[in-house]
């Protein structure tokens, strides 16, 4: 294991704003799905109308046969668009239906645009101009005068109201809605709008049998009535599915705790510096968040941190992994809670890039590609088991917020482990240019020079060997020592008499204060001479003037 300290030398001052955003996964919002049953009639997905793999969203799921044609209606992921400038309608037959005395009629719609003062109809159930159930709203110039309406006509009409400014703020609203009518004759029929029973009628009577046909989105041979919304699901039903105190309403969203993925920057002690959504936050509704971070995980993934509130970009914790919580609440007459669609967590970028090689120079180092990265508080690492028998380099750059390193200087860092996995005492570097020559007394004069080399590991002492003309050097027993200074690149040293006429290799090496020695010493050749030169005689002196 290697742990190394890091510190802000060199760190690129002033360039730390960098971020990068995390795009999360929302919460995406859809209608609740009908589901089939034996009181079924036909029932319609119309959202998979947009959805790859999902058919048209005109097929009856119930298994009934009496699927839609579509006349102009633009399919869609959350449904299909009616336009009613352009009388856009869905269509299904249903031929041969006895007499009912209950019937569901029931819709999720949103995004009413019928213009202000003109109605439209949502679906209507029809034999004949005579006999028909229908749901149709209109949104008035003055909200009060707004409604949605529950309709069945056998001869007269029965209809259930639902008038007010609440209603027209179901119609204004983008929220989707759901609307039934429902016919429990000789019962009232009865509007639910939202879950809620909204309107009755007097007392009804059941629809008589004969071929029906099925619209949705007009009012069959007649302009001026179309819808222009969005329709995601329509269900009709031989049973009167809802009463005042059975109909629990099904919300789009439920409220509750959603908790986003865990974010993973590979950087340990990240500064998160902001959290953004993006969600709409209806009336009745609230939204709030809370967040964690840490450098390590569970064995889910998730951060190994408590929940704290997020109450703005100073709530942040530090950390590699983050992950947000949203705790969606709605009030009771809500359908649907906060959509949330996006959540963007903000980064900080800067820190320290670390890379690592196995190698015998720092030439293995790739410094396009990081090892490890470090937030910017992170003063140190600890690595994983490190591969034994080998030789590790290791080396740091700082990084700014731009993901611009820093420059190297001195930064590489050599460790060896031996074959057990301890390390390897760090050897200094060989000394350079040692060359030697003959000096007078049969003696020898050495020199080189020397440079703290990649480890960065000083010698204490170079020390002398010699093989005293044998072919074999001696490094048992030095023949002297130079002391190593910071200051000072070039060394001299002079032996003592040497066995004249041979060749001898004299060899020096950097010794650490601990007795490292470098790897490979230095080694020169010199053949000394013990003879004097002769004597001078005969001197003379002559003056010139």
């Amino acid at each position: 294991m290697l742990t190394f300290r890091m510190d802000l030398t060199n760190f690129l001052q002033g360039t730390r704003a960098g971020v990068r955003i995390v795009p999360a996964a929302g919460l995406k919002t859809d209608f609740t799905e009908f589901a089939t049953d034996p009181a079924t009639i036909g029932l319609w997905h119309l959202h998979h109308g947009g959805c790859q793999g999902e058919g048209t969203g005109l097929e009856d799921a119930s298994g009934g046969g009496h699927d839609l044609t579509n006349y102009g209606a633009a399919p869609q992921e959350d449904g299909y668009r009616f336009v009613r400038a352009e009388a856009d309608y869905m269509a299904a037959a249903l031929a041969g239906q006895p007499e009912r005395s209950q019937v569901t009629l029931e819709a999720w719609v949103r995004g009413w645009a019928v213009p202000v003062g003109s109605g439209g109809f949502i679906a209507h159930l029809r034999r004949d101009g005579n006999t028909l159930l229908a749901i149709w709203a209109q949104r008035a110039s003055s909200p009060s005068a707004s409604m949605i309406r529950a309709w069945l006509y056998i001869g007269g009409g029965y209809a259930a109201t639902w008038t007010g400014a609440a209603a027209d703020a179901v119609l204004a609203s983008a929220d989707p809605w759901h609307v039934a009518a429902v016919l429990n004759a000789p019962s009232p029929l009865e509007l639910y709008v939202g879950g809620v029973r909204r309107a009755v009628s007097g007392s009804s009577v059941p629809l008589p049998a004969g071929n029906y046909a099925l619209y949705l989105g007009k009012y069959e041979g007649y302009t001026g009535y179309e819808l222009d919304a969005l329709m995601d699901e329509a269900r009709l039903s031989a049973a009167a599915r809802y009463t005042s105190a059975g109909f629990a309403a099904q919300r789009l969203l439920a409220a509750g705790t959603y908790t986003g993925i865990t974010f993973d920057t590979g950087r340990p002690g990240t500064v998160w510096l902001g959290l953004e959504s993006v969600h709409t936050l209806p009336a009745g509704t609230s939204l709030a968040w809370e967040v964690r971070a840490a450098d390590a995980t569970d064995g889910g993934g998730e951060p190994l941190a408590a929940w704290q509130p997020y109450v703005g970009p100073q709530s942040l914790p530090r950390g590699r992994y983050f992950q947000w919580r949203a705790m969606l609440t709605a009030s009771a007459d809500r359908l649907a809670c906060p959509t949330v669609q996006q959540v963007d967590a903000i980064a900080g970028e800067a820190g320290y890039n670390i890379f690592h090689a196995v190698g015998d120079w720092p030439e293995a180092l790739d410094y396009g590609d990081p090892w490890a990265q470090t937030g910017p508080d992170v003063m140190e690492l600890l690595t994983p088991p490190l591969q034994a028998g080998a030789v590790h380099w290791f080396a740091i750059r700082p990084v700014d917020g731009r993901e611009v390193c820093a420059p190297i200087v001195q930064s590489e860092l050599r460790l060896e482990l031996d074959a057990q996995g301890a390390a390897v005492p760090e050897r200094p570097a060989g000394v350079l240019a040692l060359a030697a020559r003959p000096a007078a007394g049969g003696c020898a004069l050495l020199y080189w020079s020397y440079r703290v080399g990649q480890s960065g590991t000083a010698p204490q002492v170079f020390r002398i060997f010699g093989d005293g003309g044998s072919g074999q050097i001696n490094y048992a027993q030095p023949l002297g020592e130079v002391p190593y200074s910071p200051s000072q690149a070039a060394y001299a040293w002079t032996s003592g008499p040497l066995a004249p006429g041979v060749q001898h290799q004299l060899a020096v090496r950097a010794v650490t204060a601990g007795g490292t020695w470098d790897e490979q010493p230095a080694i020169a050749l010199v053949t000394p001479d013990a003879v004097p030169p002769a004597a001078v005689d005969n001197l003379q002196a002559e003056v010139i003037l």
